[in-house]
């Protein structure tokens, strides 16, 4: 049974990418075989829309066995269509938000190397999981523009 539910969402190339997060017992590795969504940038994304996309991301988490990190990076490159990670992860914005015994958490991060992240904890952002899709959206946008 998955304790938590985690979405990820990347800001790469001015659109954002919405995906789910499995594993087993608890969300921990991308999970490029589900569905991703993706959305314009911030500047024109609806914050609902937003929200809307990672509430159907959460609902996508299973349990999964653990996957190697070349088989997630070879899903990633075909279903994002980027021959080159590089160039997809230059300068990307990532956070990943957990639902979890009803907390929303939203953690900022910053890029340390292509595809590495370290969260910024002192910028978490908390929510009610009773929040609305327009409320999440905006506290998922904050976040992205929080990370360095």
């Amino acid at each position: 049974m998955l304790r938590g539910r985690t979405a990820f969402v990347f800001l790469s190339q001015q659109r954002l990418l919405i995906g789910s997060c499995s594993g087993p017992g608890a969300c921990v590795q991308e999970d490029w075989a589900q569905p991703i969504i993706w959305l314009p940038d911030l500047s024109v994304v609806a914050k609902a829309a937003l929200g809307e996309a990672i509430r159907k991301a959460w609902s996508q988490c299973r349990e999964i066995p653990l996957i190697t990190y070349k088989e997630i990076l070879a899903k990633r490159s075909e279903v994002v269509g980027a021959s080159n990670l590089k160039k997809f992860f230059a300068d990307v914005k990532s956070v990943s938000p957990l639902l979890m015994d009803g907390v929303i958490s939203v953690v900022p991060t910053k890029q340390t190397a292509v595809d590495e992240f370290d969260n910024l904890p002192e910028a978490e952002i908390k929510l009610s999981e009773s929040v609305s899709d327009e409320e999440l959206g905006a506290a998922v946008i904050e976040a992205l523009r929080r990370c360095e």
